[in-house]
């Protein structure tokens, strides 16, 4: 409402009553003189009662400031309205004309009577046709009911009575306006305080409209579209303010912006949950975070590396891919049809953080990089020197080569491209088909296209002849070359997966039981170290050994143990990992019968060795009465799941240092992860089961016991598997029947027990080497600072 003539009207008959009391009139022009110095002359006249007596004009302005400010703004439109119409009807009282008297009264007392009789009726007439003028019939109905109701009520006896008339009218009217009454207590409690006194301030109507207002502000409650908490809020604060108000307008008086939507979802009692609007959050559905999940890791191997995840403030273990992601997305095509690249990306960086490229090429294949960067580069240059040399002979000399050489698509074959150009150029002299491409369409036999006739020159026979042949020759040494790398790639690509597939599906009645070495590890870890700490002799080495034990549990799942094995043992010898791995096998939670034991590891020269395989295959079965089974990854390439159980000893050992830990001595060490471990299963039941072995007792198996197996025509570097069972006759000379299967699938079987021959171990060490520090090297660090004496220096007090 703008300040018209009509609200500063009323605005002025506000201050009027206001300075009308004392109180509020000492107040009021106390604060205007003290805000606008200056001192105004006393008024005369008919102004010397004015209430605004002894204020300048700058003052008077101030003071209409302060009461709209302070006071007009916080009544309600009713009173606002009412202020309005009597100062319309005041302003019309003193506009109305007042006609002379009659000069034919004939005594002066009837003369004054009738005077003033007939100034009360035209008074009276003038006042009502000057409402009739300026008020609405709207407002004119409103006065004339309010007079009516006054009249009404004046002819009460008392106070009392009028009351309980008027409680009896609210009564009756609440049959039709069942908000009346709780409106009638907020009007009166709002224009009358305890003591019977206005008292507008500190009035309930000021209270509601001060809270309503700010609440109606609240963060998120303007969003058409908030989250679930504001909306749950919300939704909460509009219903307590419809029981309080009754109705829309009252709700907006008190200052509270709601549409009617919001309002009648407010007076739903029991609601139903909002769908959500737009289109749904794919990044929160569970089914692509699945789908995304699978891909990647299908695309991925194990790695040793930590993340911290932000979210569960705790470090992941870190899965590297193999590819890029967005090659990932292009090449999966559920995920093309399930979500876009960018909703792709989304769900990867939010709940999928623990999958990362690799931060650069390392640990890779030796033999895969040099067939990457080294052979296939040669290939390539000995084919483009072998067109370019036979077509300078002869032009068309690849004619009928690259029509098959397109259609069989060769490019992405490289061996077998590499062997059947040599084939081709073998045979292309001969005047028939070889039997293998006798009648087929394959150019086999062309030497009609180098008879006479055929437009060749015959003199360059013999020189072509010739090329051709040491063209093959250098044919075929590549090709020798190049099939003994493809073969180590695609048996990393057929054994792999069956390892992979062994330990997560162990058969019923089986171990798996899978195994590496860890790097060294220094103690001691401690979360503040210093500079003496760094030395060698300052520092302790220890070992750690890795094996994860999966095997079927009595209700049919598959059944995890973790084991580390610690110890200062540093040797990472044959000897030392069968040990390890006897240890893990009793480490077993598993109650039922073994019927098979399966090893699984990687190709280094601890695990696939002569020595090794002698207590495997005949140390191994007699002790614990069941068939081993050997198995090795291809070599350099077997990623697997204990990389991830020594990123898990990583994890925990960071924890240690961001908790302030000081892991001393291997005891120190064995009891924080074991105790770590257990608290994270107490937390979550599906966290790893970690079992943590404190190993410094053992002692080097004496050299007369250990021996290494062979077999005649047996090269163990040729073999991904070996198996050996308990041997049914009593004269068996070892005892037990060994195989040699190649392969992880066990396909074929040469059998090596007739054979097998037991050589002395080339290890003639009798003891472990062990790790330690020196006294010396330890007191730098690990020391106590003892209080001098009278005579006591130390190398600091010198200085």
């Amino acid at each position: 409402m703008g300040k018209s003539a009509a609200v500063m009207a009323g605005l002025r008959l506000l201050i009027r009553e206001m300075l009308a009391r004392k109180e509020e009139w000492n107040e009021l022009v106390e604060r205007a003189r003290a805000a606008v110095p200056g001192q105004a002359q006393l008024p005369r006249g008919k102004h010397a009662g004015s209430a605004a007596v002894g204020l300048t004009e700058k003052q008077r302005r101030w003071l209409e400031d302060c009461v709209w400010k302070e006071t007009w703004k916080e009544l309600s439109g009713e009173e606002r309205t009412d202020f309005i119409e009597r100062a319309k009807a005041a302003k019309a009282v003193s506009q109305a004309p007042v006609p002379k008297p009659s000069p034919s009264s004939s005594s002066s007392k009837a003369k004054a009577q009738g005077q003033n009789s007939a100034k009360k009726v035209l008074k009276g007439a003038h006042l009502k046709k000057a409402i009739l003028k300026t008020a609405s019939s709207a407002k004119l109905q409103k006065w004339r009911q309010r007079a009516t109701l006054l009249s009404c009520l004046e002819k009460s006896a008392s106070s009392e009575e009028a009351v309980k008339q008027v409680q009896q009218v609210f009564q009756k009217l609440s049959g039709k306006w069942p908000d009346v009454l709780p409106l009638a207590a907020q009007k009166f409690s709002a224009s009358i305080g305890n003591d019977g006194l206005f008292t507008s301030g500190e009035s309930l109507q000021s209270i509601s409209t001060f809270f309503l207002s700010r609440l109606s502000k609240s963060p998120g409650f303007d969003l058409p579209n908030p989250s679930e908490g504001v909306r749950s809020v919300r939704d909460h604060i509009d219903t307590m303010v419809r029981e309080f108000c009754g109705t829309l307008p009252r709700a907006k008086e008190f200052g509270y912006g709601i549409g009617k939507s919001r309002w009648e979802r407010a007076g739903v009692v029991e609601k139903e949950p909002q769908r959500q609007r737009g289109r749904p959050n794919k990044t929160e559905n569970k089914q692509l975070i699945a789908l995304v999940d699978k891909a990647f890791a299908e695309t991925s191997q194990p790695s040793s590396r930590l993340s911290w995840d932000p979210r569960a403030q705790e470090w992941m273990i870190v899965n590297t891919l193999t590819s890029d992601k967005k090659a990932v997305w292009q090449n999966w095509g559920s995920l093309q049809g399930n979500m876009s690249l960018s909703t792709f990306w989304r769900i990867a960086k939010k709940h999928l953080r623990h999958y990362k490229g690799a931060e650069s090429i390392n640990d890779y294949c030796i033999y895969c990089y040099d067939l990457k960067t080294k052979v296939l580069p040669q290939v390539k240059n000995l084919l483009d020197t072998v067109r370019k040399e036979l077509e300078a002979l002869m032009p068309a000399y690849f004619a009928p080569w690259d029509g098959f050489e397109a259609q069989a698509h060769l490019a992405d074959k490289p061996g077998l491209h590499l062997r059947l150009l040599r084939h081709y150029i073998d045979h292309r002299s001969e005047t028939q088909a070889c039997r293998e491409h006798r009648g087929t369409e394959w150019p086999c036999g062309l030497s009609r296209l180098r008879a006479r006739g055929s437009g060749f020159a015959q003199r360059l026979r013999v020189t072509l002849h010739a090329k051709e042949v040491d063209i093959c020759v250098q044919l075929q040494a590549m090709s020798k070359l190049l099939d003994s790398y493809l073969f180590h790639r695609s048996a990393n690509e057929f054994q792999k997966p069956l390892l992979f597939q062994l330990l997560a599906e162990p058969p019923e009645g089986a171990v798996v039981i899978l195994s590496d070495f860890k790097e060294l590890v220094t103690l001691p870890i401690r979360s503040t170290q210093t500079g003496e700490e760094f030395f060698a002799n300052a520092r302790k080495d220890i070992s750690v050994f890795g094996s994860i034990v999966s095997e079927r549990a009595a209700d049919g799942k598959v059944l995890w143990t973790r084991v580390l094995i610690l110890s200062d043992i540093l040797d990472h010898t044959s000897c030392r990992a069968s040990q390890c791995i006897e240890q893990a096998f009793q480490s077993r939670r598993g109650t039922a019968p073994v019927e098979v034991v399966h090893l699984l590891s990687d190709a280094g020269p601890h695990f696939r060795s002569y020595e090794a395989l002698h207590h495997y295959c005949c140390i191994m079965p007699l002790r614990h009465k069941a068939r081993v089974c050997v198995h090795y990854g291809v070599e350099k390439h077997f990623k697997s799941e204990a990389d991830r159980l020594f990123a898990l000893f990583e994890s925990y050992v960071k924890d240690a240092r961001r908790q302030g830990k000081d892991l001393v001595e291997i005891t120190d060490l064995c009891k924080f992860l074991q105790e770590k471990n257990l608290a994270q299963r107490q937390k979550d039941p599906t966290a790893p089961f970690l079992i943590v072995i404190n190993d410094v007792l053992s002692k080097k198996q004496p050299v007369a016991e250990r021996f290494r197996l062979t077999a005649k025509g047996f090269h163990i570097t040729r073999t991904y598997c070996v198996s050996s069972a308990p041997a049914v006759h009593r004269h068996s000379r070892l005892g037990v029947k060994i195989f040699n299967h190649i392969f992880s699938n066990m396909a074929a079987a040469n059998n090596l027990s007739s054979e097998a021959v037991l050589l002395p171990s080339k290890d003639a060490s009798p003891e472990y080497r062990r790790g330690f520090w020196t006294e010396e090297g330890r007191r730098r660090w690990d020391h106590e600072v003892q209080p001098l004496g009278r005579t006591d220096e130390t190398s600091l007090t010198r200085r």
